[in-house]
């Protein structure tokens, strides 16, 4: 039988934690976020450094609130293959076999996109290799974890208008070197490979009433249609939610957004959820009604934090996640558990 949590704190009460984690969490009395969440149809989990892992408060802890647990530059290029054909699953390892002991859904992120990249790859991204540098990366990493992942990000900021494109797309080495179908040849090799997890293309700045964020809503849409009329086997849009409080969120055009994307029968994940704020109480405000907005739309299926525990000290203005560095509850936390009780259920 699981511990309970006050259980668990005295169990762990002698344990020597890293610095940033060094006070002990007080007892959580209220059901945590993956039982809010799972009553209403819907996953709740956090991106999370395999370092942090190393911490078992913080492991614990994790697997209270949450019910699934991303990568964070673990699945970035030039963590898996630092050097041609040389890869290091290390950090990618430890957090699916976390996963896997936990009972957790594990995602991993961003497997194709315009950072993230070695060095080596300048010369290995060209028009004559760019098609076999891609599949010799992606293919050995999708049947490593074949059956154990819940979602992929398999492509991802594909899309910057500022760039110039009729069609809205980013000018990366890979679009360069194979043009579009780069994002299909991706897919269609993620998909033969691995036929039960969801595939997902990712996004960001997609929220706000700025005339660029409409731009990107019209841009990735068009992506997405043209994805869709390809047969390219595409399951859902990730968009990754980094808020800023500052910023003015244009609920009605996001929610318009998120039905037109439900239109094309795809799902919905919520990524990366963090805000900049100048306060935990202006942070919590912004990101209950980002939250309160999407899950109003039923293709959401899932909302993921960009990490568990604000670890960054007293003078960082990100302020959007649950935990504090000492792992107690935030208002972020509040804002969470209160949008999960009001969504309408899956």
């Amino acid at each position: 039988m699981p511990l309970s949590r006050r259980a668990l704190l005295a169990a762990t009460a002698g344990v020597v934690v890293v610095p940033a984690l060094a006070q002990s969490p007080k007892p959580r009395e209220e059901e945590p976020l993956i039982l809010r969440a799972h009553r209403k149809g819907l996953v709740y989990g956090a991106s999370v450094p395999a370092a942090s892992l190393a911490n078992p408060v913080f492991g614990d802890i994790l697997a209270d609130e949450c019910g699934l647990i991303a990568t964070q530059g673990e699945a970035d290029w030039a963590a898996l293959q630092p050097q041609p054909g040389r890869f290091d699953f290390t950090g990618f390892d430890r957090l699916a076999n976390f996963a896997q002991r936990r009972n957790l859904l594990f995602r991993p992120r961003s497997l194709i996109r315009h950072s993230g990249l070695p060095d080596w790859m300048a010369e290995a991204v060209t028009p004559a290799s760019a098609g076999r540098t891609l599949t010799e990366h992606v293919g050995p990493v999708i049947a490593r974890y074949r059956g154990r992942v819940h979602s992929w990000d398999i492509v991802s900021e594909a899309v910057e208008p500022a760039h110039g494109r009729a069609d809205g797309l980013r000018i990366t080495p890979w679009l360069k070197a194979m043009g579009p179908r780069y994002i299909d040849v991706a897919f269609r090799l993620a998909r033969a490979i691995d036929r039960d997890a969801l595939l997902a293309y990712s996004d960001s700045g997609l929220d706000a009433g700025a005339p660029e964020h409409a731009t990107r809503r019209r841009s990735v849409l068009g992506l997405l249609d043209w994805l869709r009329g390809r047969g390219v086997p595409l399951d859902a849009l990730s968009i990754d939610s980094r808020l800023d409080a500052l910023a003015p969120f244009d609920g009605p055009a996001f929610r318009d957004f998120l039905r037109a994307v439900a239109g094309m029968g795809l799902r919905v994940i919520i990524a990366g959820l963090d805000v900049t704020a100048s306060h935990a109480d202006r942070a919590a405000e912004r990101l209950g009604r980002y939250i309160e907005t999407a899950l109003s739309e039923k293709a959401v299926i899932a909302v993921i934090s960009a990490g568990l525990a604000n670890q960054g000290g007293s003078d960082r203005s990100s302020y959007g996640l649950p935990l504090d560095g000492d792992l107690n509850r935030t208002p972020a936390w509040v804002a969470l558990a209160r949008a999960f009780d009001a969504a309408p259920a899956r």
